[in-house]
């Protein structure tokens, strides 16, 4: 509300942010609750490989190597369980590398349509966890 006690406009559209979130240094997701991709931003599509368009309307499993998409399904079958926030570290190995990443996953109620929607952020921390697993064997 504005002080006059009308409604505030938004001087923005939805691709507005969009744009912000597809500049992120994280990967963005939304799912609905069967697990399908809603939205996902641009560094999201980057590392699973794939166009936007291709990952819309798509579970873990039809986009991701099994045993990510198993994680990610466990994670967010928590997550509905729990109904509470996640924060946690995520470990796989691609092509023979460890991959880390934090991620933060949580739920957001729509209240356009009262559906959940699970949303999602990662950050790798690749660099950071081999410099402490690395100071950890040497201490």
């Amino acid at each position: 509300m504005n002080k006059d006690g009308g409604k505030l406009s938004r001087n923005y559209t939805i691709e507005d942010l969009e744009a912000v979130l597809d500049r992120l240094p994280y990967q963005v997701w939304m799912k609905d609750k069967e697990g399908k991709h809603i939205y996902i931003n641009k560094l999201g599509a980057e590392n699973i490989g794939l166009p936007k368009n291709d990952i819309i309307g798509k579970s873990d499993y039809e986009i991701r190597e099994h045993s990510m998409a198993k994680k990610c399904d466990e994670t967010d079958t928590n997550l509905i369980e729990n109904n509470q926030d996640i924060y946690n570290e995520e470990h796989i190995k691609i092509d023979g590398q460890d991959i880390w990443y934090k991620v933060h996953k949580f739920i957001l109620d729509s209240s356009e349509n009262k559906e959940k929607i699970l949303c999602g952020m990662a950050e790798e921390v690749s660099l950071d966890r081999s410099l402490q697993l690395k100071l950890e064997r040497n201490v």
